[in-house]
């Protein structure tokens, strides 16, 4: 059965075997030179043509199409580059505002540091001049009477507690101005230097998306291009 289905299959592809007639030949030197020769011009024709920018299929309509195109990248990448320039450009002018209040606040923290060490000290001369008074009081009182010693001895120490309640209200009034007006002060600048950092990052991340954009583009119009630089 296997032989019988062979010769059948065998048989029915003899019958579409196609048998075509060609004339032979003689191949000399000559006519293989003229054989040459054509091919020759035929490769000078494609080569003209080629220069000429015929083949290919390129017409004038598309050339100025790929020109608009060209000159519409360029228009973009110029906008582009100028956005960039003018983010960069208020990037520095809000680093420039962040030092100078950074200096200015350092320059206002001095003097009132300065202010505090000096009312410090004020205040422990003046206790010192009081202690002072009131030991030679005592001595004085101790070589008199007793009589005037128990009426002069209430007079001064409410004098002392009087200078004393004084000074240290004086003191408590200065200390907490000064305190208030440098945590107002350091408060403001705190959030100055947080708004100024924000805009910053801002600006940061402004500027990261619009290159991201720069080179999805760029990618998209030539990838073959982008794809070079990203093996360099």
């Amino acid at each position: 059965m296997e032989e019988t289905h062979n010769t059948l299959k065998f048989a029915s592809r003899a019958k579409r075997v196609e048998i075509y007639a060609s004339r032979n030949r003689i191949i000399d030197e000559k006519s293989l030179i003229k054989k040459y020769q054509k091919e020759i011009s035929s490769l000078k024709q494609e080569l003209d043509q080629l220069r000429r920018g015929m083949i290919g299929g390129a017409s004038r309509e598309e050339i100025l199409s790929l020109r608009l195109k060209l000159e519409a990248g360029q228009v973009k990448m110029q906008s582009r580059l100028e956005e960039e320039e003018e983010a960069k450009a208020a990037l520095m002018s809000r680093i420039q505002r962040l030092t100078k209040l950074i200096l200015v606040s350092t320059k206002n923290n001095i003097p009132a540091l300065t202010d505090g060490h000096q009312s410090h000290n004020s205040l422990s001369e003046q206790d010192k001049l009081i202690t002072s008074q009131d030991s030679s009081t005592l001595v004085q009182t101790e070589g008199t009477t007793k009589d005037p010693l128990s009426s002069a001895l209430p007079d001064s120490l409410d004098e002392i507690n009087q200078l004393r309640s004084g000074t240290g209200e004086q003191s408590s009034v200065t200390g907490s101005a000064t305190d208030s007006m440098q945590v107002g002060f350091t408060a403001s600048d705190h959030m100055d230097l947080l708004i100024e950092q924000i805009k910053m990052l801002a600006g940061e991340v402004a500027f990261g998306t619009s290159s991201l954009k720069r080179l999805i583009e760029q990618s998209i119009d030539d990838p073959e291009g982008s794809y070079n630089r990203s093996r360099i």
